[in-house]
């Protein structure tokens, strides 16, 4: 299946690049079977279901690592990849899918891969009050009633809570989400992993979660390679000093071998820009920033609009626990000098930046749906009236960015200036690793976040729990008052979508149901002073031109979605 689709879109014949504008192939000096590949998000965790794994770099890391049911191609399409395994749809009340691990599909180890990793995913992702796993959910993981599979097999029955598929039902178990239970077994003596589905609070299930948490972390010295198994066509050789990851071919993959040798993963950690200059970069997927280097010679770029939103997310810790002072500092914010700056430096039509301010983020609805999102922005209002309170006296806000973004330094600076006089003394504080983590710290009462179906690592997450991107980071949990409903009712909604006729039988419009509820959830989120949404990014990508079978990826796999069908 999956071949067969990458031949269909060429990607076996053609030595051209990101499909949008890229054109003139050409053969580059360079011959070495290794490839260079830049990305901005920091690569710190290697599980990436977790927050640190899924709000960095590693999914656009790690795509061709760690495989699964699914995967997401250039388009950001879902597809089943049949190389791993295969699912069957049983219709009823309620709906069974049954799923097929391939017979020969192993860890890089040796080590078959089981329905018991398909169970340690379920265990740490499903969601769950006062969870003791750090992770990233997806919305269709709790409509899943049960799992069941016997020890070791290769087999899994999953049943819904009713006959109505999740929306994204194939990605619950797709490429980077399935982590090895054998090797959380050997490390934390735990053998029973049914038995854990079933526990609250055991120690056992405690150094289970403690391991699943940070039993992967790719920034702790000295590394345990042997840990790292994969289950893709490539796997990890090395992490170096310098934060540079080296991916080489998996010769237990029993698919088709990745063409190129050997692939060195640049991201922040890396000094990437450096690294570009170096010339060490034969491909990048990078926020668009006036102090990038020059595009490479013998290179193609382009410089492309994606779905990600950048937001500005506020803490609700210290200065900002007060609701009220979170308002003030909203009503601060710049909003018009934020879009003309953006405008301006990018020097392209910013339609949606000059609206974002009151624009939930396009992929919280289908995107083909644009009426949706229409009515959702004139549903939502940002509360800009000045505060008829005193302004409190000078308040110390940092306001974490990524290191070097020139535009987040100017923004920043624009609302030092306008905030002054609320009662607010912001300060920019770079950091070159960069993941939802931040606001969990204490030194931390802002940060500078892009959400809502990123192109490459610029942030990205599922449609609900990533409305405005403060879920994931429990900030805050979402988990009580009337946020609790909100949420619930919005991801019911996003469940139901794509599966289904819009118009229910009592004749009303599922869509226009879920824009009311998204509209109320951004409604309760403004009030609430959470965050308010910026602009646009900007995604600039770039290949030599001696490196075939690159294409554009619109997803957070970024480019690197088939990197084991690149060549030279």
């Amino acid at each position: 299946m999956r071949n067969s689709v990458l031949q269909r879109i060429g990607i076996t014949s053609i030595a051209c690049l990101l499909s949008i504008v890229f054109s003139g192939c050409t053969l580059g000096n360079q011959r070495s079977d290794v490839v260079g590949y830049g990305l901005d998000g920091p690569v710190i965790d290697y599980n990436t279901s977790t927050v640190a794994g899924y709000t960095g770099g590693s999914l656009a890391a790690f795509p061709r690592v760690n495989t699964g049911f699914s995967y997401v191609d250039g388009m950001g399409n879902r597809l089943a990849d049949t190389e791993f395994g295969t699912v069957q749809v049983k219709l009823g009340k309620p709906t069974r899918v049954d799923m097929s691990i391939n017979e020969h599909a192993q860890f890089s180890d040796g080590q078959p891969i089981t329905c018991d990793d398909i169970l340690l995913s379920w265990l740490a992702r499903r969601p769950q009050k006062n969870n003791l796993f750090h992770a990233m959910s997806m919305p269709g993981l709790s409509e899943i009633s049960t799992i069941t599979c016997d020890p070791h097999s290769k087999h899994a029955k999953i049943v819904f809570r009713s006959e109505q598929l999740p929306r994204d039902w194939l990605a619950l178990f797709g490429a980077v989400s399935i982590m090895p239970w054998h090797i959380v077994s050997e490390k934390t003596g735990v053998h029973d992993i049914r038995k854990l589905l079933s526990d609250k609070n055991s120690k056992e299930l405690h150094r289970v979660a403690d391991f699943w948490n940070h039993g992967w972390r790719l920034d702790h010295s000295p590394l345990d390679l042997d840990r790292f198994v994969s289950s893709g066509p490539y796997k990890i050789a090395n992490v170096g000093d310098d934060g540079t990851i080296t991916l080489e071919r998996n010769d237990k993959w029993w698919g088709d071998p990745a063409r190129v040798s050997k692939i060195i993963i640049y991201s922040t950690r890396a000094n990437l820009k450096q690294q570009i200059r170096d010339g060490h970069v034969r491909v990048a997927d990078i926020s668009s920033e006036d102090t990038n280097p020059p595009t490479p010679e013998e290179s193609t770029s382009a410089v492309i609009s994606s779905e990600n939103i950048m937001q500005l997310r506020l803490s609700t810790h210290g200065v900002f626990s007060n609701v009220q002072r979170r308002r003030a500092f909203l009503r601060c914010i710049p909003l018009e000098k934020i879009t003309a700056y953006i405008a301006r430096n990018n020097e392209v039509t910013t339609t949606h930046s000059e609206e974002v301010h009151s624009h939930i983020p396009a992929a919280i609805v289908p995107l083909d749906n644009e009426p949706v999102a229409q009515q959702i922005s004139s549903w939502t209002t940002l509360d800009r009236r000045p505060s008829s309170t005193r302004p409190p006296r000078r308040q110390r806000v940092n306001v974490v960015y990524p290191a070097g973004s020139s535009h987040a330094q100017h923004i920043i600076k624009l609302v030092s200036e306008d905030c002054k006089s609320s009662g607010f003394s912001v300060v920019g504080v770079p950091t070159e690793v960069y993941t939802g983590e931040i606001l969990s710290s204490s030194h931390a009462q802002a940060a500078l976040f892009g959400t809502a179906g990123a192109v490459g690592p610029g942030g990205s997450f599922d449609s609900a729990s990533g409305l405005v991107g403060l879920s994931p980071y429990r900030l805050p949990d979402f988990t009580s008052g009337d946020a609790r409903g909100l949420f619930a009712t919005v991801r019911r909604l996003n469940n139901l979508q794509g599966e289904t006729m819009p118009i229910q039988q009592d004749g009303s419009d599922r869509y226009v149901e879920f824009a009311h509820s998204v509209a109320h959830f951004q409604q309760y989120v403004y009030d609430m002073g959470y965050a308010i949404p910026l602009y646009v990014q900007l995604r600039w990508q770039f290949v030599r031109n001696d490196l075939q079978g690159v294409t554009q990826g619109r997803s957070a796999a970024s480019v690197g979605w088939n990197m084991d069908r690149w060549g030279i």
